[in-house]
């Protein structure tokens, strides 16, 4: 008892490495070890075996070499010479010619015997005399043979042939049938590669022998079976099939019928399960023959009994990773564990294994891709100057190894190397399936916030205001993307085709638009918003009645903050049909002030004062050099006002209330510099006694005479102030300041 456990131990650490360590290739034409056959009693039709490729010792044993042969040759050209043996001996032909014709002859007999038909198994295989008759046609006429197909022995050689009359009357023969052959009627969405039990076998048989799987599996019925299950195992259970019949029977074209007597076509019987074709009933391909449900239920069944027995002479069977591990798995790890579940979902102890191997080999995979990625990752962005070292960077790039490590567990499945059963492969491929989506959604979301995090985070970005909008809507465009595509990749999984998924998305499309008006509205609006560029985030924004700070822009409203500290939400709809007045856009901000100086400020201080405002504003680093004015602008009622019209170059209004506050302090440092006194709002009250003098009451005449004294005042004025410029140019601004090089730190040099 204690050697066995370590027997089984020591065998289940094997075959775990074996499967654990890919290693293990397809192996279709290894040697298989002796082992006994089945017994009589539990074989109903016990598989044929024959000494050698070519056998001659019987009638039945030379027909069979013969079709076999014959039927080979359309793959394997040099086995027609294994045909023409039945019919003379190749070996004493030295003429390449009279070869040719003998080849050419063979090919002929083997259609004439298709198209006749034959059951082997009727054929005798002894005889008390020396020849064989298989067919006769009708006589052509009084005194002519009559057409005959026939075997005769060699008594020297004691084999059977083909007699030289069957040669001799192949012409009649091929005319006779010629005229009695009748089109078969087929429907028309019948195809020729399964319009009979004939043709179904042989284009499965066919198909194997070339390794089409996808057409032999073809020819099974799924009826019965779970779609998802079946687009698995299919394969396998064609290749179990094709390893069966290769073990039990040849497959001889000429003794399967093109059109049965009954239905369904019963091919061969077996305790375990009998191999039989019937048309479909229903669906696209309704006429078309398939290997009955029945047959595919009980390849299982078959495949087992047959397992341990080598194939019929000339014939080879094919193994994939999953039936040679079951093939050399040692008896003790063969043994259903646990033995009381159902046939549909028992497994074996090695295939236990597998799982735990394949679970093993995930996460091993898992962590060796998420290294290897963001490292690739890593080094390709570092050629671009893009750093990426943050903790949470490095763990969203090494997350992509879940998606390599579930993509492998898929793999497996999907490629049924553990030979699950049924039962498990419903359950575990629409499992791996959304467990591989989710991956690829949650490692997608993680990738889009790294990308994004970078850009924002990244000082060397230049990014302007609406980019501060425009990267957190294509991060919600992105994973959208992503959610989109997933799905559409899960209902192609599930047999959900894009188109149909679309075109019930678009006519419930119609009855979601009237119930989702203002959110389609709002959706177009965001729209409009990411390409029209109306305002950034941190932008001071008008938007109807609304004054504020935009916060936040999403995909159905946009978020401000007033200045009540208050958060208003809008609707991304009102975009599209209220105007959007955004002060945050300005490049330069208006100021306009009046400076009130007193009555008593003489013109000389007016002009000082008025020259050095301009020289500050054309100093003062946030300002608009090319547009401002500075002049004494009216005689208010108690006060000279000075016009000071200007603007600031600042990015926010937080800056320009620091560079207005900067700039008015200098201002009212050059009016005490220059003496210059502010006036506030004052009345006087002057009350005055005086005489009147007759000589000095006045000096104008009529009213007349008192006009032409203004206007000589005035004459005289302008020639002693203005006599060099006596025609005023247009105002130039100056853009550049006079006085830069002249600048005392301590203030002390004169602002005009």
């Amino acid at each position: 008892m204690k050697n066995t456990t370590r027997s089984a131990t020591t065998d289940a650490i094997l075959l775990f490495l074996t499967i654990a360590i890919p290693v293990a290739a397809q192996q279709p034409d290894a040697p298989e070890p002796d082992s006994p056959k089945p017994d009589a009693a539990q074989t109903e039709s016990a598989p044929e075996q024959s000494a050698a490729v070519v056998n001659l010792s019987t009638p039945q044993d030379t027909m069979r070499t013969f079709l076999i042969a014959a039927q080979d040759a359309s793959q394997n050209p040099k086995r027609i010479d294994d045909a023409a043996r039945c019919i003379a001996d190749i070996d004493e032909i030295d003429d390449e010619d009279e070869l040719a014709k003998l080849r050419e002859q063979t090919r002929r007999l083997h259609a004439v015997i298709q198209q006749i038909g034959l059951k082997i198994d009727d054929i005798p295989t002894t005889l008390d005399g020396d020849e064989w008759i298989f067919y006769q046609s009708d006589a052509p006429g009084s005194g002519q043979p009559t057409p005959t197909i026939a075997l005769f022995k060699i008594p020297d050689a004691d084999i059977w042939r083909f007699s030289a009359r069957t040669l001799e009357s192949l012409p009649t023969i091929e005319t006779r049938l010629a005229e009695k052959s009748t089109a078969t009627t087929v429907a028309e969405n019948v195809r020729p590669a399964f319009a009979g039990p004939r043709a179904a076998i042989m284009t499965f048989h066919v198909a194997m022998t070339g390794e089409n799987l996808e057409l032999a599996a073809e020819s099974l019925d799924p009826t019965g079976r779970d779609p998802a299950a079946w687009s698995v195992e299919r394969d396998g259970l064609a290749q179990k099939l094709f390893n069966v019949i290769s073990k039990a029977r040849y497959v001889v074209e000429a003794e399967i019928p093109t059109e049965p007597n009954q239905i369904p076509f019963l091919w061969y019987a077996h305790s375990a399960g009998s191999i039989e074709l019937a048309p479909l009933q229903d669906g696209e391909r309704k006429g078309e023959w398939r290997f009955t449900p029945a047959t595919v239920n009980a390849i299982d069944a078959l495949y087992t009994e047959f397992e341990d027995i080598q194939p019929l002479p000339g014939q080879h069977e094919h193994l994939t990773l999953g039936l040679w591990l079951q093939r050399n798995a040692p008896p003790s790890l063969r043994r259903v564990f646990p033995p009381i579940v159902s046939e549909s979902h028992a497994l074996q102890i090695w295939q236990w294994l597998g799982l735990l191997a394949t679970l093993v080999i995930a996460w091993i995979v898992r962590h060796i891709a998420g290294f290897l990625i963001a490292t690739l990752v890593r080094l390709a962005l570092r050629a671009r100057k893009i750093v990426i070292d943050q903790p949470e960077q490095l763990t969203a790039l090494r997350s992509t190894g879940t998606i390599a490590a579930t993509a492998v567990a898929w793999f497996v499945i999907e490629a049924n190397f553990l030979l699950l059963p049924t039962g498990w492969l419903a359950v575990l491929i629409p499992v791996t399936k959304f467990t591989l989506a989710a991956a690829c959604v949650w490692v997608g979301y993680r990738l889009v916030d790294v990308v994004g995090g970078h850009i924002t985070a990244d000082t060397s970005i230049q990014l302007t205001n609406f980019d501060d909008v425009l990267i957190p809507l294509l991060r919600r465009v992105l994973r959208f993307f992503i959610v989109i595509v997933v799905i559409l990749f899960v209902c192609d999984w599930f047999g959900l085709t894009p188109t149909t998924v679309l075109g019930a998305l678009g006519i419930g499309g119609v009855a979601l638009a009237f119930a989702a008006q203002d959110t389609l509205n709002n959706f177009f609006g965001s729209v409009t918003v990411l390409f029209d560029r109306p305002f950034g985030i941190g932008d001071w924004v008008v938007i109807g009645d609304v004054e504020g700070t935009v916060e936040r822009v999403g995909f159905r409203s946009t978020r401000v903050r007033t200045f009540y500290n208050s958060l208003i939400t809008i609707p991304n709809s009102k975009m599209v049909s209220t105007s959007v007045d955004n002060y945050g856009a300005r490049r330069f901000r208006r100021s306009s002030l009046t400076l009130s100086l007193i009555y008593a400020t003489p013109p000389e201080k007016i002009e000082a004062f008025c020259e050095g405002v301009r020289e500050l504003i054309r100093l003062h680093p946030y300002t608009r050099k090319d547009y401002y004015h500075v002049y004494f602008n009216s005689f208010a009622a108690a006060s000279l006002d000075v016009l000071v019209y200007m603007f600031f170059e600042t990015p926010d209004w937080s800056t320009e209330l620091r560079e207005k506050h900067v700039f008015f302090l200098d201002i009212i440092r050059l009016s005490d510099k220059l003496g210059v006194e502010f006036a506030f709002p004052t009345q006087t009250l002057q009350i005055q006694r005086e005489k009147k003098n007759p000589e000095t009451q006045s000096q104008f005449l009529p009213d007349t005479d008192a006009g032409d004294a203004g206007l000589n005042a005035a004459a005289d004025i302008f020639k002693t102030i203005h006599a060099a410029v006596p025609i005023r140019p247009p105002v130039v601004i100056e853009t550049r300041p006079r006085t830069l090089e002249g600048i005392n730190p301590q203030g002390d040099d004169d602002a005009t």
